[in-house]
């Protein structure tokens, strides 16, 4: 229930749009749609592991690697919070892109995700044997389908000169 939940208040359809910390969701009001965190998208990319793991359900896999896209762009401003010129991640999403700032936090939340994603796919890997081939393609497709091909996502985001790049 606490996963449905989350998932209802989280996930529009087409990408996670987490809940911003400018505002957060009171109850019976307008949920903060900035400043999202990547500590969201990493505990979202964990619960959806323990959901799958305690269900067996794919869908949950599939929405694990949504959470995980996040990261990669696949988010409210369409523009990736990982940086893979720098192999840090950014500290947030806003209205006008992403925090510049890369945080410790930021990037061990990338990290965390990226490790439960490899660790959801040893373990689908390890429980095939349970599933029929027909049941096994289809999970794969799922996932295959909504994956974002790296080659696709900009090394570089647009953003916005900050103030302190405007004086210097």
């Amino acid at each position: 229930k606490s996963a449905q939940f989350l998932l209802d208040n989280t996930f529009n359809g087409r990408n996670f749009s987490f809940v911003g910390c400018k505002g957060w969701y009171e109850y019976g009001k307008t949920k903060a749609a900035f400043d999202q965190q990547p500590i969201e998208a990493a505990g979202t990319t964990m619960m959806l592991n323990a959901a799958y793991e305690a269900t067996k359900d794919s869908h949950y896999l599939v929405l694990q690697r949504k959470a995980f896209d996040w990261f990669l762009g696949e988010n409210d401003s369409h523009t990736p919070l990982y940086n893979f010129r720098t192999k840090g991640c950014h500290d947030g999403l806003t209205p006008g892109g992403v925090n510049i700032n890369q945080g410790a936090e930021s990037t061990l939340s990338f990290l965390l995700s990226l490790l439960t994603m490899i660790e959801s796919y040893a373990a689908v890997e390890r429980t095939a044997e349970t599933f029929t081939e027909d049941q096994q393609k289809k999970t794969l497709l799922k996932t295959a389908k909504n994956a974002v091909d790296i080659k696709n996502i900009p090394a570089k985001a647009k953003r916005k000169k900050n103030r302190v790049e405007e004086l210097a």
